[in-house]
């Protein structure tokens, strides 16, 4: 398994993450589950889903951390169910 820092989330995403915790106004809604997000939660620093960690992309925002991770738990499923499904056949030539 590649290490923290090669799958995106090195110092840098670190500090990032801390300067967001630090300026979080208690009872900001959560990108994507809209319930609000307080300091004593666990909270994750997250991006759009099309700007991922892994290809150098830096948070943008907080997220609650089971709706970041169940976010990135579902494009991983949807990415190893495109790799395993069967290839189409081509069309035939008329």
């Amino acid at each position: 398994m590649a290490s923290t820092t090669e799958r995106g989330y090195g110092t840098r995403h670190q500090a990032i993450r801390a300067d967001l915790l630090a300026t979080l106004v208690p009872g900001t809604t959560c990108p994507r589950c809209r319930k609000p997000m307080h300091r004593w939660q666990q909270l994750d620093a997250g991006h759009p889903d099309d700007r991922p960690a892994r290809l150098g992309f830096l948070p943008s925002r907080l997220e609650h951390r089971g709706c970041n991770r169940g976010a990135g738990a579902r494009t991983r499923n949807a990415l190893a169910r495109a790799r395993r499904r069967p290839a189409l056949d081509p069309l035939p030539e008329w």
